[in-house]
């Protein structure tokens, strides 16, 4: 409920919020140097200005991963059209997203390894196999990992 000193309150907390809040874009107007990304026009505005963008993670202009392989809205994109798109592994739930659970700990370990490799010197299928032996008292053979994350993986 606004009082009178509301306004005032609310100047009071985006000077002491943190830079990186009030850096925030707040509209697609606000968003610098992304015209191609965000733009007028452009397929990711439009899926957002009408409320059609469901979950995706765009990565460089030539990476992506999502289940968008099979969509026509994304049939255009390079990503697609050279097969560098990468599924979220799901077994026995989703890694990153719906519905949230465990797994999504799993899913901080794979996601930056598939966007930034250089900086991990250790293999993910040893720190998922431990993870199902941790948490579900099971041993991930290799093959087991490479089946679950078959379409998660860059290809060689």
């Amino acid at each position: 409920m606004d009082t009178l000193f509301t306004e005032m309150e609310n100047e009071r907390k985006s000077e002491v919020a943190p830079l990186a809040v009030r850096m925030r874009p707040r509209t697609l107007e606000e968003v610098v140097g992304q015209d191609e990304a965000v733009g007028p026009g452009s397929w990711l505005r439009n899926a957002i200005e009408q409320d059609q963008l469901s979950s995706v993670i765009l990565f460089g202009p030539d990476s992506i991963y999502d289940t968008v392989g099979s969509d026509a809205a994304f049939a255009d994109l390079s990503a697609v059209k050279n097969g560098s798109y990468y599924k979220v592994p799901g077994t026995p739930w989703n890694w990153l997203n719906s519905p949230p659970t465990v797994n999504q700990v799993l899913g901080m370990q794979w996601l930056p390894r598939l966007l930034y490799p250089e900086q991990y010197d250790n293999d993910l299928h040893k720190t998922v196999a431990g993870y199902f032996k941790t948490f579900y008292g099971y041993d991930l053979s290799e093959s087991e990992f490479n089946e679950i994350a078959a379409n998660a993986q860059p290809k060689a």
